[in-house]
């Protein structure tokens, strides 16, 4: 439409309006005046041009919509050309992506919806930014199930794990692979890329750790660390006999047994040895939850590992062991140690400067034998805990003395040692404890109850200058000694403070 014809129709508005409120448009009986009548006249000639107009323009409306979507198209193409992602640079572009996957591990066999294969398909510049980010791809867990295409999604799997590395990989095998699938069939497609692994995590079922234990030690060349999730303690004899521990780049080594498989913890396999291992070079080991130690061999280990931070062992003591003499074993660097004994003369052999955290587990806590081993130390202990629930009664002044050497403990939790109500009121005043956030004891009595109220009132508070807030007490009673008195106990509604996380466990 021409702007001289859109003119004149937009003229003709007031017009027409004028003629519609007179009603003659809609009314047989109301006539117009002369001058309506020309004008009537006049719009009569006029609009069945506008009408012819408008359905010229109709017969082009497929190629107006045509345009239309064209113009979309180049409004589109245009926004994308100036995207401000496009001028990130490729290590915000990997800052971003590493966000977008949220540390989450890559499952494999892989499916769409996975973070690193979206990234991947987006575009060229994406895929050359995600798959040159190792944090996308290096952390994979193999979940092998008994499935048809079983083998099949191995196969594409592990033409995945070669892509890429070192990489840190998890193999979960589900519990009914060993019937429906050879489990040397499914670790034989993997050996090919396990030198490239540097850290290897394996759970199955007993015959999966089987198949494990029988691969040669070529395919842990390069295996910084190994950890087994077992269902159950292994068989000595297969523990000696293996070779995966035996490369020269191990740190680490764990074998663990989930709670929910652990049915009787005790007794555990007790072995004399281990199998070959680099032992100068570990700085993580943790079997206390499978193996049982021999003194000798347990010694041996601590002796033989010179560069540990963290240990947790299990070791017994027979009536003809030998202990070595006190201080004897010097581990520099061991920073957390838990230990599950039968005998706290163990301890006094030990002289760790660096340790920061110790879990302990005895049928009595080593208080005099703590003591001494921070003071020959010199260490400087944030956490301990003591996990045996069977309680004992400690003279005050050896326990004073311990809880004085440990002014610089955060968490302590000492369940199985009777705390007296003196002692609790020396706690209460910031005597001893003072950077304490985190306390568990034992109540020897219903009195002592009311004296750790006392203790939490103050240190819960914050009324002791210079003293850390407490944030989390635990108080183990046994209701045996009166097994009403916990309704009456004022500690009892301090259970329902707001703010309060205060707790009583009760054994019989």
């Amino acid at each position: 439409m021409s702007p001289t014809a859109a003119l004149n129709q937009i003229r003709r508005v007031p017009d027409l309006d004028k003629l519609k409120a007179s009603g003659a448009t809609t009314s047989n009986v109301i006539s117009l005046s002369d001058e309506d009548t020309q004008t009537a006249r006049r719009l009569l000639t006029e609009i069945p041009l506008d009408l012819l107009r408008v359905e010229s323009q109709l017969s082009r409306l497929p190629h107006l919509q045509a345009e239309q979507v064209e113009y979309m198209d180049r409004i589109q193409g245009l926004k994308v050309a100036l995207a401000p992602h496009k001028r990130l640079y490729s290590d915000i572009l990997t800052k971003i992506f590493l966000f977008a996957a949220e540390d989450k591990d890559l499952v494999l066999p892989p499916y769409r919806g996975t973070v690193p294969w979206v990234l991947r398909r987006v575009c060229s510049e994406w895929r050359r930014v995600s798959l040159n980010c190792s944090g996308l791809w290096n952390n994979m867990v193999l979940i092998v199930k008994p499935h048809p295409e079983s083998v099949m999604k191995l196969k594409l799997s592990a033409s995945i794990i070669a892509r890429y590395g070192p990489l840190t990989l998890t193999v979960k095998v589900d519990n009914a692979c060993g019937k429906a699938l050879c489990l040397d069939t499914v670790l034989n497609i993997l050996a090919p890329h396990l030198p490239r692994t540097r850290m290897l995590t394996f759970s199955g079922p007993q015959n999966a750790v089987d198949a494990l234990f029988r691969m040669p030690s070529n395919c842990f060349l390069q295996t910084a660390g190994i950890t087994l999730e077992l269902q159950e303690a292994p068989e000595p004899t297969l523990l000696l006999s293996t070779n995966i521990f035996e490369g020269p780049e191990l740190r680490s080594m764990k074998i663990s047994v989930p709670h929910d498989f652990r049915i009787a913890p005790d007794p555990l396999p007790r072995v004399g040895l281990l199998p070959k291992v680099d032992w100068a070079n570990i700085v993580f080991i943790d079997i206390v939850e499978t193996i049982e130690l021999s003194l000798a061999r347990g010694l041996r280990i601590l002796q033989d590992c010179p560069k540990l931070h963290t240990c947790a062992l299990r070791m017994t003591v027979d009536s003809s062991d030998r202990f070595p003499s006190e201080g004897s074993i010097t581990l520099p660097h061991l920073e957390r140690l838990e230990l599950v004994i039968n005998d706290n003369r163990i301890l006094d052999s030990l002289t760790l400067p660096s340790l920061t955290e110790f879990n302990h587990a005895s049928t009595n806590f080593p208080v005099l034998q703590t003591t001494e081993l921070i003071k020959r130390s010199g260490c400087t202990i944030q956490q301990m805990k003591q996990t045996k629930h069977t309680p004992t009664s400690v003279p005050d002044h050896m326990l004073i003395e311990m809880l004085t050497q440990l002014a610089s403990v955060v968490i302590l939790q000492l369940i199985g040692v009777y705390f007296s109500i003196p002692v609790l009121q020396t706690l209460a005043k910031g005597r001893l404890l003072p950077h304490a956030t985190v306390f568990g004891c034992c109540a020897p009595s219903w009195e002592s109850v009311d004296a750790f109220a006392d203790l939490m009132e103050a240190r819960f508070e914050g009324r002791v200058e210079g003293v850390a807030v407490l944030e989390d007490a635990r108080l183990f009673v046994n209701v045996a000694l009166h097994p009403r008195g916990f309704y009456r106990n004022r500690h009892y509604d301090m259970e329902h403070m707001e703010g309060w996380n205060v707790g009583i466990i009760r054994w019989l």
